[in-house]
Parts: C-alpha cells; sequence; structure tokens
C-alpha cells in the first residue's frame, strides 16, 4: 500500500522535477524535505487579471510554481492598480518545503531573497509562511504538497506587491479566539496546522479566551496577529 508521504513524493517529483529531495527520521517519523526554486510570475501578460483574480480570492492556475489566469475564469476584467506601478514581478525564490506525510500542514520557508523583518507577514514564529488558514485549505487525504506549493507561489505573488508597495491582495483576518470559533467548524482542521479536528485541539482554548477576553497566544503565530 502507497502511503501518504510516497503518494506526495511522487507527486512532487512529476509536477517540481528539478527540485532536491531528502528524506529524514524526525520524532514522529520519516519526513520529505524539498528545494527548489520557483517563479510565480515569468510573463507580464495577463499579470492584470491574475491579480485581480488573487484579490477577489477566485482561483488561478499554478503550474510548476507559475501562477496562470485560469483557464475558466468568466469575469471581465479591468486593469489592476498595481499593474500600473513600478513593481518588478519576475523574482525567482528558492525555498524549502517540509512534509511528515501526517494530517497537518506542509511547512515552506522562503530561503532566498531573505525576507526583511519590517516585509513580515503571515509568518509563522518558525519562519513558515502561512498561505491560508488550515481549516480552509487543506485536507491530507484530498490534497498533497503540490496542491500546498500552489497556494504557496500565491502568497509569494503576494508578498512581492506588498514589500514594493505596501499593498497585500486578497483577505486578511485576525488571528483571534473569536474568529476562529465563528469561521471553524468542529470537525474542520485546527487553525495551528496540527492536522487534528478543531473541536480537539484548539476550540475549548478559543472559547475560554473568548469568555475571559483574554489576548490571544496565537496572534504571535502570523506577524502582528493576523493571516
Amino acid at each position: 500500500m502507497v502511503t501518504r508521504l510516497e503518494r506526495n513524493i511522487e507527486a512532487m517529483r512529476t509536477e517540481y522535477p528539478d527540485f532536491s529531495i531528502t528524506r529524514e527520521i524526525g520524532d514522529l517519523g520519516e519526513v520529505a524535505i524539498w528545494r527548489g526554486v520557483v517563479q510565480p510570475v515569468r510573463r507580464l501578460e495577463g499579470l492584470s487579471d491574475i491579480l485581480e483574480d488573487v484579490e477577489a480570492e477566485r482561483p488561478v492556475r499554478v503550474v510548476g510554481g507559475e501562477i496562470l489566469h485560469h483557464p475558466h475564469c468568466e469575469v471581465s476584467h479591468s486593469v489592476h492598480p498595481l499593474a500600473r506601478r513600478l513593481i518588478y514581478w519576475k523574482i525567482q525564490f528558492e525555498l524549502q518545503i517540509q512534509y511528515d506525510g501526517g494530517l497537518g500542514d506542509p511547512r515552506c520557508w522562503v530561503i532566498t531573497p531573505p525576507i526583511p523583518a519590517d516585509q513580515r507577514r503571515h509568518i509563522w514564529p518558525d519562519g513558515s509562511i502561512c498561505p491560508f488558514m488550515s481549516g480552509d485549505a487543506w485536507n491530507a487525504d484530498e490534497n498533497d504538497v503540490v496542491d500546498f506549493m500552489g497556494h504557496s507561489a500565491v502568497w509569494l505573488l503576494k508578498w512581492i506587491g506588498f514589500s514594493q508597495a505596501g499593498v497585500w491582495l486578497g483577505h486578511e483576518h485576525q488571528g483571534t479566539p473569536d474568529y476562529h470559533l465563528r469561521v471553524l467548524a468542529a470537525n474542520q482542521n485546527c487553525w495551528c496546522r496540527s492536522g487534528r479536528r478543531y473541536a480537539a485541539c484548539h476550540r475549548s482554548s478559543d472559547q475560554q479566551l473568548t469568555r475571559h477576553a483574554r489576548p490571544l497566544p496565537s496572534a504571535d503565530f502570523c506577524n502582528e496577529g493576523s493571516r
């Protein structure tokens, strides 16, 4: 029987053949670590449409780390304001991705270019990026690391705009107990990326913190308490 980790390794080998892979033994078992380079924007044609879709949280297509306009998009597009600005979009990023084959999310670190302290946004304390709230986008039995790479590519696009224009595309939210309780169902993955159901992980502590109106420890997980 093919394990979840082996399935992910094969998917990455197919979609990202230039990425190196090492396999290590961690505290909870085997871990796969990939390292390679992606360039979310390789052409400027169609970029404005992509920026509009990303800002509106509409789907885009990601192939080998490149973000493309979704072929089935039927929206009538205009020119996005960031497409008019002098932003260097064609940036290559060296990434390190780690996944242990469990229910928790993969992790992604930007190795180069280094992200300055004043440009850190939606980044966890361990330095890995936060491309989505776990309960919204990750199911270990339905998704794989290639899907996660698609979310990471979109995060990189957002960071390019933010680092040069101070604009973060798309919706943002505060990582507060009240927000988690409003948007996460009990059977969804917990926001902390553990892979456990919210009801079996942080839900009770979020309820307690909300009742007592105490600061949320998770505010430290993403820069300035937002993800």
